[in-house]
């Protein structure tokens, strides 16, 4: 049986009967659509082939747990469903976006398993295991690699580069999910990292206490902060998203020390809505959740129907400064292709607005060219 943490919640959450079979599911990964019929999901004879295409190039998964938050079986309206079920439009790329717009594997990746777009940064991949696969994640490309958990050449090939190069001060373990990893793994990691003297702090980025927070234990959370200073970066969309547990989990976290900020995507049919956007924000704040950032969705091969023009991020982000404490207010960025970094969507940012293309100027100088909702990609010119 699921938890009873879990039970109590769905019990209380008052749950319409279309997922009530979960109560009587272990509590294990769903990967097969077909099962979601016992739950009320299903899609027409039509459409049906298609989803089954989509999900050979990206898999599905999903907790019980997070299809346990949707409030309905629409799946083209629901915001939980929107963010988890496959859709007949991933496999549609009629702007030709690429799987690796950022030039992550190649381009900026000095070893294997990390990335370095920053001069005093670096991002660790330490796994492409998820509890959840979300549809709008910006490395679907690892969904079907097999198991790409770091090993123990990796890592010592990784603290080998980060000791020779000292400017390199701040560590983000990311994936995948670095909190799916056997908690020893984890570990490993962890202080092998907080060994090398001149990093400062260590990041970890986890969609845990979203998609999975019973994970989140008080004793994971002792363990993860013995190798501080440690922060935990999440990703709350949804309103529907906060509920009792994850707050659980984010209060275990800060509870052994460890901040906790969140990094948003902008998604179509999800949080583009100004009631929608506030409602998210000010329940992060009542968690004690620092909302950071508020990411456009990247164009990604298998994303673009969740794509929203900046102009609506702007609209938004324009309009909470009158309406939203500024504490709870998320800076809004691009995450520039061919690794050129995070641009923050404002006045001091942006050359140029025109149908389908933004140009920006990034904090280094550099003129990006960006496209915007319904723009062909072709390359991205630095000038």
């Amino acid at each position: 049986m699921i938890n009873a943490v879990l039970a109590e919640y769905v019990e209380n959450k008052k749950m319409t009967d279309f997922l009530s079979p979960i109560l009587s599911q272990n509590n294990k990964f769903i990967t097969d659509i077909d099962m979601l019929k016992d739950y009320g999901i299903k899609w027409d004879t039509d459409t049906y082939p298609a989803i089954k295409q989509v999900i050979k190039k990206f898999p599905f998964k999903i907790t019980p747990y997070y299809l346990s938050l949707a409030a309905s079986n629409k799946l083209n309206n629901d915001p939980i469903l929107l963010q988890c079920l496959p859709d007949a439009r991933e496999i549609i790329n009629k702007h030709n976006f690429c799987n690796d717009p950022l030039h992550e594997d190649f381009t900026h990746s000095p070893v294997p398993k990390l990335i370095r777009r920053y001069p005093d940064r670096a991002v660790i991949i330490a796994t492409n295991k998820c509890a959840v696969f979300c549809r709008h994640c910006d490395r679907k490309r690892f969904w079907n690699n097999g198991n790409m958990d770091i090993n123990k050449k990796e890592l010592e090939e990784i603290v080998l580069y980060l000791r020779a190069r000292p400017e390199i001060r701040d560590v983000i373990i990311s994936g995948g999910d670095p909190l799916m990893l056997a908690p020893d793994v984890l570990e490993e990691i962890l202080w092998q990292i907080q060994r090398i003297k001149t990093i400062d702090i260590i990041r970890i980025g986890s969609r845990l206490p979203v998609t999975m927070p019973m994970r989140i234990t008080k004793e994971l959370c002792t363990m993860i902060a013995q190798y501080g200073p440690v922060w935990l970066n999440t990703q709350f969309n949804s309103p529907m998203e906060l509920t009792r547990d994850a707050a659980v989990a984010c209060n275990n976290l800060l509870m052994a020390g460890i901040p906790v900020n969140n990094q948003s995507v902008l998604i179509k049919g999800v949080n583009d809505s100004l009631e929608t956007m506030k409602k998210l924000l000010r329940g992060l704040l009542k968690i004690k959740v620092r909302p950071y950032y508020l990411f456009h969705c990247e164009p990604v091969d298998g994303v673009e129907h969740l794509r929203t023009p900046v102009i609506k991020g702007l609209e938004i982000i324009s309009s909470l400064y009158s309406t939203c404490s500024g504490l709870g207010i998320p800076r809004y960025v691009v995450d520039v292709p061919s690794g050129a970094g995070k641009v923050p969507i404002d006045s001091n940012y942006i050359v140029d607005i025109k149908p389908g293309t933004i140009t920006l100027k990034t904090p280094g100088g550099a003129t990006i060219h960006y496209p915007d909702q319904d723009q062909r990609y072709k390359y991205y010119k630095i000038e």
